[in-house]
């Protein structure tokens, strides 16, 4: 059920963003875009349970969760039950703006109470709206939402490397970390890769042998024992993860730089 869609104009087109549609669907039918949307699409669930899919893939999203989807990117939705509906707004904007923030082709969010505020503010008022009150409501919607978004994953990806950093001596396993962080473990570790290039243990691995190397250095602890120190629980290991990150064995490496 569209509330509003605009038909493209030229007139428009110089507008940084052009809103196109926005509106719900009750009892969602099944959509198929093999060539994707014309417009880049918040999309998020207000009733029930749909599966999203991309490239084979498939999500489950659930009432108060979203996802963006950028233009021209393939995707198709269904139900996973009855109840499923949806309310999205598509918008018309400079690709360009998402890759400057690194954004992939789609992402998940939560819808927050500001958001939805804010958006049925726009829903109820658009047809009344000129064009360019349109255009600047519809991008403070937007950069609410990605506001959001970059803080917490900046925050997720400080706070993740903080607790490395002081529990590097413990045996951590990726549960440990998830758990101290009250996520899911895979959620964490998509995005922590996002942002660091790395997974959570490869920069566990990297701080400890950062640590070594520091103790290999100024202490004349036996290498058996840094290796402790720095929470390797055993020295073979330790060996290993030194020469593959360093290149050469904690035993050179102290010998260099005496």
């Amino acid at each position: 059920m569209h509330s509003f869609i605009e038909i493209h104009n030229k007139t428009y087109a110089a507008l940084p963003f052009i809103l196109h549609s926005i509106g719900r669907t009750p009892r969602q039918s099944p959509i198929l875009r093999p060539s994707g949307c014309m417009a880049h699409h918040l999309i998020w669930v207000t009733d029930g349970c749909g599966l999203f899919a991309f490239d084979g893939k498939e999500y489950r999203i659930g009432v108060g969760e979203g996802l963006f989807i950028r233009a021209n990117v393939p995707h198709e939705y269904r139900a996973q039950d009855t109840a499923f509906s949806t309310a999205w707004v598509t918008f018309l904007m400079n690709d360009d703006f998402f890759s400057c923030l690194g954004l992939e082709d789609h992402f998940s969010f939560s819808v927050s109470p500001s958001f939805l505020s804010d958006y049925e503010q726009l829903h109820e008022n658009v047809n009344s709206l000129t064009p360019l009150l349109r255009s600047a409501k519809g991008y403070a919607l937007l950069t609410e939402l990605l506001s959001s978004l970059l803080s917490e994953r900046d925050s997720l990806s400080d706070r993740t490397c903080h607790l490395l950093e002081s529990r590097y001596a413990d045996s951590l396993s990726l549960d440990d970390v998830a758990r101290a962080l009250h996520m899911d473990k895979y959620a964490l570790c998509r995005q922590f890769k996002k942002e660091k290039g790395r997974t959570v243990m490869e920069e566990l691995h990297a701080i400890r042998i950062q640590k070594a190397k520091h103790l290999l250095r100024y202490s004349t602890e036996p290498i058996q024992v840094i290796g402790q120190q720095c929470g390797f629980e055993s020295a073979s290991y330790f060996v290993k993860r030194f020469r593959s990150l360093v290149g050469c064995t904690p035993t050179a490496y102290r010998s260099m730089k005496q």
